[in-house]
């Protein structure tokens, strides 16, 4: 939040599930944490009782078929999931009424050039920071869902 300046956003440090208030014990794996006998404990908390969302970023590691799903997903207009193993969360949103597709390569580059040319300033600002286009161009750094089988991005939108 500190990197990008984001004034509006609260931090929940709890883990996003189906059931509120359970101890998990998560294995510490950087960015592509999961849970399992790690050392780290956190607990729980479900969507529906953070609020509603008309847009959700979903990037759980793992948990998307225990928490995509519930009655907070009725609110949402349009959410984007990277998901983890073989959960059919496509089909789950599907049938609450969403039109999805998953994200490629071609829409990544794509996305990034668009943002690149409408925020050229806030794009130069964050890549000083962060130094991730030129880890990219380097082979230093790549998108985990589009180099894996086991990781996909799916967007969905809800039908009018």
């Amino acid at each position: 939040m500190e990197l990008n300046e984001l004034k509006n956003v609260v931090l929940v440090n709890k883990a996003l599930w189906d059931v509120d208030g359970v101890r998990l014990k998560l294995m510490d794996r950087g960015t592509a944490s999961a849970v399992g006998e790690g050392d780290v404990e956190v607990d729980t908390v479900t969507v529906d009782s953070l609020g509603r969302f008309d847009v959700v970023k979903m990037d759980i590691e793992g948990a998307e078929g225990r928490v995509v799903g519930g009655e907070w997903l009725g609110h949402v207009r349009e959410i984007g999931v990277e998901l983890h193993g073989r959960d059919n969360i496509d089909a789950v949103l599907t049938a609450r009424g969403f039109s999805v597709r998953f994200i490629g390569r071609r829409d990544l580059l794509l996305n990034t050039a668009r943002n690149i040319l409408a925020h050229p300033l806030g794009f130069l600002k964050a890549e000083l920071r962060t130094h991730i286009a030129i880890d990219t161009l380097r082979g230093k750094y790549s998108v985990p869902a589009l180099e894996s089988d086991e990781v996909k991005i799916v967007y969905a939108r809800r039908k009018v």
